[in-house]
């Protein structure tokens, strides 16, 4: 398989199941160099080593290859009207949007633009506005300078009932809203 283009999230969190396997594989992995390990020259063993890091990284942690190595099919070529509405929810997630706005600005229909974000993203319009509020949500929640509530946060960025908006949130990143501000406290 070629990896041009693979490209990992910007943030790895090693609480979630993913990140603590890496984590445990790195701390093996310096107790084993620090031990009279007499195979390090070996190319083989450092082959091997490399292998199984490599391995956990593309199983494990976000990345732009994680459909194509889960088996499901992929897009390779993002449509010009998809790029567009991808491009205006990021650029107005903190507004409100709706299907109709984003489709006139993607300069296609509901239906078309509906199948475009599934082929290429797996997911609805609404639903990616959805994660890319989320993800807003967390990042704020990660720098501990909220001088806000979470359901203040959460209501500035369209979520309106907190035990959704909490599920949503869990269902995304593994964790409630609440422990990853005490993460960034």
């Amino acid at each position: 398989m070629d990896l041009i283009g693979l490209a990992f999230e910007t943030e790895v969190d090693f609480t979630a199941p993913g990140g603590k396997m890496i984590r445990n594989t790195i701390r093996y992995m310096a107790d084993a160099l620090e031990a009279p390990l007499h195979e390090l020259s070996n190319p083989i063993v450092n082959g091997q080593i490399q292998d199984m890091l490599l391995t956990q990284c593309l199983t494990l942690l976000p990345n732009s290859y994680q459909d194509v190595l889960n088996g499901r099919s992929v897009t390779t070529i993002v449509p010009y009207y998809v790029k567009r509405a991808r491009d205006y929810i990021h650029a107005h997630a903190d507004r409100k949007l709706g299907l109709a706005e984003i489709s006139a600005v993607a300069g296609c229909g509901y239906r078309g633009l509906q199948r475009g974000f599934m082929d290429a993203y797996g997911t609805s319009p609404m639903n990616y506005l959805r994660i890319v509020r989320l993800k807003r949500i967390r990042a704020l929640l990660l720098t501990g300078q909220v001088g806000d509530t979470i359901s203040g946060i959460a209501g500035k960025w369209g979520f309106a009932h907190m035990g959704r908006f909490a599920q949503a949130y869990y269902d995304e990143f593994g964790e409630f809203p609440s422990e990853t501000l005490r993460k960034g406290s």
